[in-house]
């Protein structure tokens, strides 16, 4: 082996099936400080009832440095999940999903965000958070700042499913 250490997805095949069935909803536990927003677990609703929940967990790199990657479950405890947003119909008509991947130089890769497209071409982002076990959100039906655990230039965008 190189040395290089990788985080993958947890759960992974879960995602293909937001593109077969798209989106219906979503719920987030986002909360306000005065710092920051902080949201651990993002549950999606896809259009055939069933939800997945989107959250991170973080790896131990050198010293202080972590870094996360993203956990997909399917059909978590319905006692766990806030009430659901209705999302526009367009969001049921998914393009692509695609994970975001931060290489981190020589030493890790962290399969650490995806990105889901729909057919108008928007995009909702999850990601790992600077925070242990935060998620960052970025869509356009969500009005909070998009805080990703590293710059954006650092992701690599590999596609993973795509209608």
């Amino acid at each position: 082996m190189n040395g290089i250490r990788n985080f993958p997805f947890e759960g992974e095949e879960h995602l293909e099936s937001i593109v077969k069935f798209g989106l219906k909803g979503y719920a987030s536990n986002i909360k306000q400080y005065e710092t920051h927003v902080s949201i651990s677990t993002v549950w999606l609703l896809l259009s055939d009832g069933s939800i997945q929940s989107v959250s991170s967990r973080m790896h131990d790199l050198e010293g202080w440095e972590q870094v996360g990657s993203l956990v997909i479950e399917l059909n978590p405890p319905p006692d766990s999940i806030p009430p659901m947003i209705d999302l526009p119909i367009e969001w049921q008509y998914i393009t692509a999903v695609d994970k975001l991947i931060i290489d981190g130089y020589e030493n890790f890769v962290a399969e650490s965000g995806i990105r889901i497209m729909n057919n108008n071409g928007q995009s909702v982002m999850i990601c790992t958070a600077p925070m242990a076990y935060e998620l960052a959100l970025k869509a356009p039906f969500v009005s909070i700042a998009f805080n990703p655990e590293y710059n954006l230039d650092r992701y690599k965008l590999t596609p993973m499913f795509e209608t």
